[in-house]
């Protein structure tokens, strides 16, 4: 793969990882992993924010 490719990719998996990096989206993604649930489910859950 050419450098230039590499950094390209670099940058896009960066910026995807940054909105990981935030506590709270972390833990709403950690949440949502388990099972399919419905917005009711998310709003009810107090450390959702």
């Amino acid at each position: 793969m050419e450098m230039k490719v590499m950094a390209n990719k670099c940058d896009e998996v960066a910026a995807l990882l940054k909105l990981f990096a935030h506590p709270q989206r972390l833990l709403i993604r950690c949440y949502l992993s388990d099972s399919e649930k419905q917005v009711k489910e998310c709003k009810d859950e107090r450390q959702l924010g």
